[in-house]
């Protein structure tokens, strides 16, 4: 399994700790993925993310999002119109946690956007969020990651730095 993995994505000075992303690599064909996403929060001296929360990125290229499973796109600007694109910019939000069970698929979601953090948990499933992504035209054999990932609370922006790929996991939560 491979992934890729944002550390320290944290904008302000006032915060001690950092926000994890990952992007967990589930089926991989020769045009496109599925990869479970998951925000950790690993944020000291702040409680919890207050939600809501929006995940965003832009495409590598080409790539569009085919579906989302346990969360909601709010934002997605990768429109063709006559062979052109604009900015392929994707945003995602979390799903209220009074959400129905059919679309509960995905462990650890559904939170209504509150992540509390892990030195106040001390439980990875509670101190994180996920969703799952399934993501077309990527290219035959080189799944770049997404660039430019933010994510956005109440009041403050976590800037991510850039990914790191990461192999043999131990998987998603």
């Amino acid at each position: 399994m491979t992934l890729y993995l944002v550390e320290n994505a944290i904008k302000s000075k006032d915060l001690v700790g950092n926000v994890t992303i990952r992007w967990d690599f589930m089926n991989i064909s020769r045009d496109s993925y599925t990869a479970n996403v998951t925000i950790f929060n690993y944020l000291k001296k702040q409680e919890a993310i207050e939600g809501p929360w929006e995940l965003g990125w832009t495409w590598y290229e080409d790539e569009i999002l085919l579906s989302t499973l346990s969360a909601k796109v709010s934002k997605q600007s990768n429109v063709l119109k006559f062979g052109e694109c604009c900015n392929h910019r994707v945003t995602f939000v979390d799903l209220p946690q009074q959400t129905d069970d059919d679309q509960r698929i995905v462990a650890n979601c559904c939170k209504g956007g509150v992540i509390p953090s892990w030195f106040r948990e001390a439980d990875l499933a509670k101190s994180s969020s996920s969703f799952q992504i399934s993501v077309g035209q990527v290219g035959i054999k080189f799944h770049p990651p997404p660039l430019d990932v933010m994510l956005t609370t109440q009041g403050l922006e976590y800037v991510c730095d850039s990914l790191s790929e990461v192999m043999n996991t131990p998987g998603y939560l």
